[in-house]
């Protein structure tokens, strides 16, 4: 519990004199402030809220249409034909020739013959057989059917070997019958040698994109966590009587002045006479403080600048003051210029004077006797003018 003393008791403790000798007066005085409430206890943190469940993913949108197919490419050349095996050798001759197998008496001509069966290696059904006197065989008759022993399976026939016949059968779809003196019948089936691959088609055209699927719906939001309960605050202590005001200190020592702001330069373009710029680099700033104006130029010569007569320049747009103004009596300007030749490395001053209230004249100096006196440009004055000279020009002049 707080103890409070009294307001009396408070001026007859601190601002009575010790002596006494002066009555303490005043209606009010500065009491204790009361102590701070104690801080309420910080509210729980409600749960978090639950996650919405995962929206529903959306269709696929349809595929798109497969675009059509590139040109098929030229086939490619046939590759060489392989070299020819060597002829194999004669076979003995046959003990019997056709004609004995099939003789049937045709000594008077063609004659037909019926039902022949077996006859070596021959059978003849219904048909006729017959040797032209163009030594030419002919075996059955239209419609009819020959069948020869030993090779009556699909594709295959008959082939020799030097010696007798034999079947060779068919080989399996792609291969080519070839010759081969190593083989006993001296031919085989083989792959045929392929030739180079044909040159790629041209790429078709790709199909356009199928439409994008409608996008799916977005979950529900979770619901919010409860918010904490906030603490509770506590009591306010009562407030303390107000202070008596205190006395009012010395004046401070005065600070030193302040450093001048520095100029703001502007940039402007100078109209001349007597200087075409051509292609040259131009720069002119000027900053006004005060009355005075500072000028600024900067001018480099381009291949299609030049000087033709007495140059002059327009101020910035801050009127001059003049003191005097006259060709006869023109006053130079707080300044100077310099006019360099890039041929010579050599470097020329001079001076700026007063022509009208907006213009200022650029002239050069030159030393006659014992003195030294200033001239208008020209073409050739200070020095035949050329590409990289300069002229810099720096001034100030009283302003309006």
């Amino acid at each position: 519990m707080s103890t409070y003393t009294s307001y009396g008791s408070y001026l007859d403790n601190k601002l009575c004199c010790k002596s006494k000798c002066v009555e303490c007066t005043g209606s009010s005085g500065g009491g204790v402030t009361g102590p701070q409430g104690p801080q309420g206890p910080q509210g729980v943190t409600g749960p978090t809220g639950l996650q919405g469940p995962q929206g529903t993913e959306g269709v696929t949108g349809p595929t798109g249409h497969t675009g059509p197919t590139g040109h098929t490419g030229p086939t490619g050349h046939t590759g060489p034909t392989g070299h020819t095996g060597h002829t194999g050798p004669t076979g003995p001759t046959a003990s019997q020739n056709l004609q004995q197998v099939l003789a049937v008496g045709n000594s008077a001509g063609n004659q037909s013959a019926t039902d022949f069966d077996n006859i070596g290696a021959v059978s003849v059904e219904t048909g006729i057989v017959y040797q032209g006197n163009f030594l030419a065989l002919r075996i059955g008759d239209t419609g009819d059917t020959l069948q020869i022993e030993g090779a009556i399976n699909k594709g295959s026939f008959l082939v020799g070997n030097g010696i007798n016949t034999q079947e060779l059968a068919v080989g399996i779809d792609g291969l080519f019958l070839t010759t081969n003196s190593s083989n006993p019948f001296g031919v085989e089936w083989a792959t045929l040698p392929t030739g180079p691959t044909g040159a790629t088609g041209i790429q078709g055209v790709t199909g356009p994109t199928g439409p994008t699927g409608i996008q799916g719906d977005i979950g529900p939001t979770g619901a919010t966590g409860i918010q904490g309960i906030q603490g509770v605050t506590g009591e306010t202590g009562p407030t303390g009587p107000t202070g008596l005001q205190g006395a009012t200190g010395a004046t401070g020592v005065t600070g030193s002045t302040g450093t001048a702001g520095a100029a703001f330069y502007l940039s402007y373009t100078p109209t001349f006479t007597g200087l075409t710029t051509g292609n040259g680099t131009l720069t002119a700033q000027y900053a006004q403080q005060g009355q005075f104006t500072d000028v600024y130029v900067r001018f480099v010569f381009g291949n299609t600048s030049s000087v033709s007569g007495s140059v002059t320049m327009t101020l910035p747009p801050v009127q001059a003051n003049f003191a005097s103004i006259g060709t006869n009596n023109a006053t130079a300007l707080n300044g100077n210029v310099s006019f360099y030749d890039q041929s010579t490395g050599n470097t020329i001053y001079g001076i700026v004077t007063y022509t009208s209230t907006t213009t200022v004249t650029v002239r050069s100096l030159y030393l006659s006797g014992n003195y030294q006196l200033n001239q208008v440009l020209s073409s050739t004055a200070p020095f035949t003018w050329t590409t990289s000279d300069e002229m810099f020009i720096t001034f100030s002049y009283h302003s309006q």
